[in-house]
């Protein structure tokens, strides 16, 4: 027998031509100047949680302080074939106060203490509730984005809507009774 092993065992077979070999290595296109905040559909900031006080109730007429956890942040992504970080800053949050009254505002607020305020405190994300009634509280965090890859960092058109968690709370009616020291 002539030839090697492999001669020998491959002889009179025919394998056709070789398959094409891809010579395209550009990958994919490269990222525009500007990405649309469609773009980054599959791409979604933190959940913020949403806090309430006094925590899990209310008094009727008396402010009730809302804020949000909501903070600037960064997530890895694939965003138009490339690996980039998206960054998420938080510009505005709508409060939905639960009785057919919201309102916007460009901070998340805080709690009383971080704000150094006494209980009860009149905040710029408070709400004082005028009639008893079931109340389901909900806050939609509006997020600016950009986009860093290779070094560069890329403005996104829009802005992205993220909802917290929704809180559920009763509210009380509270009187006050004057009396003589026993």
């Amino acid at each position: 027998m002539n030839g090697t092993a492999e001669e020998r065992c491959l002889d009179g077979l025919d394998f056709g031509d070789p398959a094409p070999v891809d010579t395209n290595t550009s990958g994919p296109a490269p990222l525009p100047d500007v990405i649309q905040v469609t773009d980054l559909a599959n791409v979604a900031p933190s959940q913020a949680q949403l806090f309430m006080e006094p925590n899990g109730w209310a008094i009727l007429g008396q402010p009730v302080n809302f804020w949000t956890t909501a903070s600037t942040h960064s997530v890895g992504a694939t965003v138009l074939g490339h690996q980039v970080t998206v960054t998420f800053t938080p510009v505005s949050t709508t409060y939905d106060y639960g009785d057919g009254t919201s309102q916007t505002l460009e901070t998340p607020g805080s709690s009383w203490a971080d704000q150094g305020l006494p209980e009860l405190s009149d905040t710029h994300t408070s709400h004082r509730y005028n009639r008893q009634d079931a109340v389901t509280v909900v806050a939609t965090i509006n997020y600016s984005a950009t986009v860093t890859a290779d070094g560069r960092t890329i403005t996104v058109n829009g802005t992205v809507q993220n909802l917290t968690g929704t809180l559920a709370f009763d509210l009380y009616e509270s009187d006050t009774y004057l009396s003589t020291n026993p």
